[in-house]
């Protein structure tokens, strides 16, 4: 029987520690004249608190809570009966509690005001913010950073920029706390809200203009090219993952390191003919084993690689008109990049742009024809 009740104990205690504690500001003003009271009562009408009679010493109440109170019962009656200071019961649920819906109820002189002084200060508080960012906080609070969640904590301007103030290459935690004040309270009641964490990543480097592209060499080679450039660097430790898509599908993926990016500049070459466009981000380990990635991918503009047209030749062997006479072998050459060059044998390389007629006694011969790019169109004629 005592091993049971111990262990009922110890359960009882685990759940009693695990219970959240969290707290309401509660604002309840009366006329000199006026008997309203305003009672707040947990799911069971357990009674948290309640005010009563013509005083104005209760300004500023803030009562303690756990997450268990909830949801809590607002029970108001005014001392003055008028069509807009009805009576009511009212349910306030946690849920209400994490929006940060403020209840006030009554008409001058008599009403109360009731909100959470934790939740609603500042926006996406769970949000992963990057450098470039504004963090929005809200008028009328006093707000403070730290890098480190400890003092030493500085006081946030309005709008609070962290790029401003901890400067473009930072990465890491940011941490925000708030005063809150009993909104009614002469004098105001002061308490701190819990601190909130931003986690402040890379923003990826914007473009300086968009690709340029190079058409390539070649037609059916993966030669042309596009060069990138940014308008910052990555800091020591970043790398880019670039995705390419190529005529509106997917091609493929590739990372590059700082070290790659020389000038701001990177090309990316071995492009085929098509229509491309890159989204790229900007990556980079946090803590040594989570990965952070850019807050936005940035996409080009779609952008064209080029082939000229396919270079073909002709060759014809020209016969000689009489028995020992000499023939001739004539060559042309079409698309591609002229000036074209023709090469029989082991003869020297000759440029030629026009169609040209070569004398030739009879005999095997091996032609080979390029054009400036050294694109090769080659046939053999015997």
């Amino acid at each position: 029987m005592k091993k049971i009740t111990f262990l009922i104990m110890l359960f009882s205690s685990i759940i009693s520690f695990s219970q959240e504690q969290v707290m309401l500001d509660i604002d309840f003003l009366l006329n000199d004249n006026g008997n309203g009271s305003l009672r707040i009562s947990n799911s069971s009408y357990q009674v948290l608190y309640e005010s009563y009679g013509a005083r104005v010493d209760n300004y500023g109440q803030i009562i303690n809570l756990t997450i268990a109170n909830f949801p809590l019962i607002i029970e108001w009656r005014p001392g003055h009966l008028g069509t807009s200071c009805q009576s009511f019961t009212k349910t306030y649920t946690y849920n209400d509690y994490l929006s940060g819906i403020v209840s006030t109820y009554g008409c001058a002189p008599e009403y109360f005001y009731i909100r959470s002084p934790y939740i609603n200060q500042l926006t996406a508080a769970t949000a992963t913010k990057g450098v470039c960012e504004n963090i929005n906080l809200a008028t009328g609070a006093r707000h403070y950073y730290s890098t480190t969640g400890n003092a030493p904590w500085i006081l946030c301007p309005f709008p609070f920029s962290a790029a401003t103030l901890l400067g473009s290459n930072y990465r890491g935690p940011l941490h925000i706390k708030s005063d809150m004040e009993s909104f009614y309270a002469n004098p105001k009641v002061t308490m701190q809200s819990k601190i909130i964490t931003f986690n402040i990543i890379g923003c990826s480097p914007a473009l300086d203009g968009q690709p340029i592209p190079e058409n390539t060499k070649c037609k059916f080679q993966s030669t042309g090219s596009a060069v990138i450039k940014f308008k910052t660097p990555l800091i020591t430790g970043e790398k880019i993952l670039f995705n390419l898509f190529k005529d509106g599908a997917f091609d493929k993926s590739l990372f590059v390191a700082k070290e790659q990016i020389i000038n701001n500049t990177y090309t990316w070459t071995a492009l085929a003919e098509g229509t491309y466009y890159i989204k790229y981000q900007s990556q980079a380990i946090g803590d040594g084993t989570t990965l952070i990635t850019g807050n936005t991918a940035i996409v080009t503009d779609p952008f064209p690689i080029k082939s000229p047209d396919a270079l073909t030749s002709t060759i014809k062997d020209l016969q000689p008109e009489c028995f020992n006479g000499q023939g001739a072998i004539q060559i042309s050459a079409f698309g591609g990049t002229s000036p074209y060059y023709y090469k029989i044998n082991t003869d020297p390389e000759v440029e030629f742009t026009t169609a040209v007629t070569i004398p030739k006694n009879s005999g095997n011969y091996t032609i080979t024809v390029r054009d400036s790019q050294n694109c090769i169109d080659t046939s053999g004629n015997d």
